[in-house]
């Protein structure tokens, strides 16, 4: 299933790569319980060249996980075009496209951390989740603090067996 997660904000920020990879590593090592799974995010415009920031120009970017995945997926960052209809101020929409969410790869958790980070970073206390991916609520909104809840708690694990239970707490809880 092909799904796309979503943070709205009211102030376009600019988003540095760098500092993002950085704290989306931290998230997917607070989620899996680890304490030294590197990630290297890079980002490319659609020409295919590496960005150092990412500002809300309806652009599509891509994004790949260099150090564990070797793959990523696709960031939209634009105004929010129907922000009129939700907010007397304009809308700013951070999203990945094109979730494939497969218990066994850890793509899914990498995107859930780059969402986690800028949502942290932009101060938003939740994700928009139309599709129902986590939980259904009647705002189609999911709690940082739920998911940040979900991380496995034990180092004991082995990597893969840090991503086994990580799904297991999104499928079955």
């Amino acid at each position: 299933m092909s799904v796309s997660l979503s943070i709205f904000f009211t102030k376009p920020m600019k988003i540095e790569v760098h500092r993002l990879s950085l704290h989306a590593q931290k998230i997917f090592n607070f989620l899996l319980g680890e304490t030294k799974q590197p990630l290297n995010i890079s980002i490319q415009n659609s020409e295919g060249q590496e960005v150092k920031i990412i500002e809300p120009d309806n652009k599509i970017y891509r994004f790949i996980e260099n150090m564990l995945l070797g793959e990523g997926g696709y960031i939209l960052y634009m105004l929010y075009e129907y922000w009129e209809y939700h907010s007397d101020k304009e809308i700013y929409e951070f999203s990945i496209t094109e979730i494939h969410f497969n218990n066994e790869s850890f793509l899914f958790v990498v995107q859930l951390s780059i969402l986690i980070a800028v949502a942290q970073i932009s101060g938003v206390d939740y994700l928009n989740d139309t599709h129902g991916l986590f939980k259904e609520t009647k705002n189609d909104k999911v709690k940082i603090e739920d998911l940040l809840n979900l991380r496995v708690n034990a180092n004991i694990y082995s990597i893969n067996e840090s991503l086994k239970l990580f799904y297991n707490k999104i499928l079955f809880s």
